[in-house]
């Protein structure tokens, strides 16, 4: 019996050794990175500063520089709360940023691939200087975060074509939703919030909203994220996490 548990403990060990983490080389240094997405566990995608994407196919041992855009100059906000890069399979993909420069911006861009990254298509979206966050459920339905002077916290745009076309849509305060299908999401308003509107749900893609959730305290939360229409979790200041 000792000789097994021995056995077994010196499993353990190897197993804990192999639990660590690489640093992999970035083919361009200290060039900012943004958000990261992996569509399995070999290809994945990383946004830049810049515009541009880093994309790996053998689990980042090797990352190739990706570029949308020939010729404007962009820039991609890369806070912790902008959502810049969805992929819904290994060929079908979006990126939102900004023309020009964080000092000079000259408006928002989505571009699409639906062939791995090899070609991108460009739309540019109407009365937006700045964008910040995306999300698609599908290859269809997607939805895009753009602030600019007639948007006071920002404006969100909903696609049903893949992103040729996009429709203003009006949630009742600011912020940016996340949906885990063409119909159902979940909204957290921008700021502290009381128990009249602390999170909003849809179920019709975002025409309507309603108040599931509040609090008869202030918080400030600031992410979320579903596994599935009935699991959630969401986080926000002085350490708070919730679940449902």
């Amino acid at each position: 019996m000792k000789k097994i548990i021995i056995v077994f403990a010196l499993l353990a060990f190897a197993v804990s050794l192999n639990a660590q983490w690489v640093q992999q080389v970035n083919p361009l240094g200290s060039t900012l990175t943004g958000k990261i997405q992996f569509v399995s566990s070999t290809e994945g995608w990383i946004t830049l500063g810049n515009g541009k994407l880093l994309h790996t196919i053998n689990g980042g041992n090797n990352w190739l520089v990706v570029t949308p855009e020939p010729i404007d100059t962009l820039f991609s906000l890369n806070s912790s709360a902008s959502l810049n890069l969805s992929f819904i399979n290994s060929s079908t993909g979006w990126i939102i940023c900004t023309k020009g420069s964080s000092s000079n911006p000259q408006g928002a861009v989505v571009y699409k691939t639906v062939n791995g990254g090899v070609n991108w298509s460009k739309v540019t979206i109407p009365a937006a200087d700045v964008g910040f966050s995306l999300q698609f459920v599908d290859a269809s339905n997607g939805w895009i975060l753009i602030f600019n002077s007639n948007y006071i916290g920002g404006g969100i745009f909903r696609t049903t074509n893949g992103g040729t076309n996009w429709n203003a849509i009006y949630p009742p305060a600011g912020g940016f939703p996340f949906f885990i299908n063409s119909n159902t999401g979940w909204l957290l308003p921008k700021g502290l919030t009381t128990s009249s509107d602390t999170i909003r749900k849809t179920t019709n893609g975002g025409v309507n909203w309603f108040a599931p959730w509040g609090t008869n305290s202030q918080v400030s939360l600031n992410s979320m994220y579903f596994s599935d229409i009935d699991n959630g979790w969401a986080i926000g200041t002085n350490g708070i996490i919730m679940k449902t």
